[in-house]
Parts: C-alpha cells; structure tokens; sequence
C-alpha cells in the first residue's frame, strides 16, 4: 500500500460519477444555481484510496489539505501537487482535475459531492470517481473514495 500526501479536493474527489475530462475545464452544471455555501477561503483534509485492478501498487492511499477559492458558482483547490477545478450549485459540487505523487499523475474524472454543511468539522464524502494515472511506464485506471473534512 502506497501512503501520499496530497489534497484531493472537495470537488474533488476526486467527486463522482459523469466522464467531464481532466483539468476540470468541462465539468460544471448546464444551468448551476445560486450556491447554498460559501468554501471561499475554507482549509478542508482528505483522506481517500484509489484502489484498482490493474495498477503496479494495488491501493494508494492519499490524504492531504487544501484551501478553496470560489467565484460564484466556480471553485478551485490548489497546493502542492494539486490543480482541482469545478462548480458548486445549490449544494452539488462537481470537480476534475490532476494529482502529482511523485513521478506519477493522477486524472480524475468529473464528480460529484453533495454538501451538507460548511461549519467547521462537517464532512463530504464521494465515491466511484473515476481516475487514471500515468506513472512513467504506462497508464492505469480504476475508481476511487473519499471524505473532506472541513479544518478552519
């Protein structure tokens, strides 16, 4: 089991499940609605696997922090090794976006999370984000988990 330090954000996942295409550019809502909350400027962990079937380590383990920027209805999460990009409507958030280990790189896929509070200590979890990493000597793929908790 491989252990990583990252930040996976709250859009994340690594969140869930329609194919939008890393980097987050095409993966929003049709018609995104007035947000329900504000993450501008919140620290959120992650603690996530991306467990797959054909992948040389057959579980990684990430967990990380990283701060939110919202304009509106868009959201970002930066930090080492870390490029999130997505929407929030209402309380749905949708994210992609890409995740350096190492030598390796992570893209995951368009996914969605729902929101249920922004206080300090609230959670939000995903699953069945799919990713696909490239780690030097070819590609791999499968579907990952994970829970944000909001630190400040």
């Amino acid at each position: 089991m491989k252990k990583c330090g990252v930040f996976v954000l709250a859009m994340l996942a690594s969140f869930l499940l329609v194919s939008c295409g890393g980097g987050g550019s095409s993966c929003g809502f049709d018609d995104p609605s007035t947000p329900t909350f504000n993450l501008d400027g919140t620290v959120w962990s992650l603690e996530g696997t991306t467990p797959s079937n054909n992948c040389p380590d057959p579980t990684t383990t990430f967990s990380g922090s990283g701060t939110f920027t919202q304009s509106g209805n868009t959201l970002t999460a930066t930090s080492s090794g870390i490029s999130l990009k997505g929407e929030i409507s209402g309380s749905q958030i949708k994210f992609a976006g890409d995740l350096t280990i190492g030598t390796e790189t992570i893209t995951i896929d368009c996914t969605t999370a729902t929101l249920t509070s922004n206080s300090v200590g609230s959670t939000f979890s995903f699953s069945g984000t799919t990713w696909e990493s490239d780690y030097g000597s070819g590609t791999c793929d499968g579907t990952s988990s994970g829970t944000f908790t909001r630190t400040n």
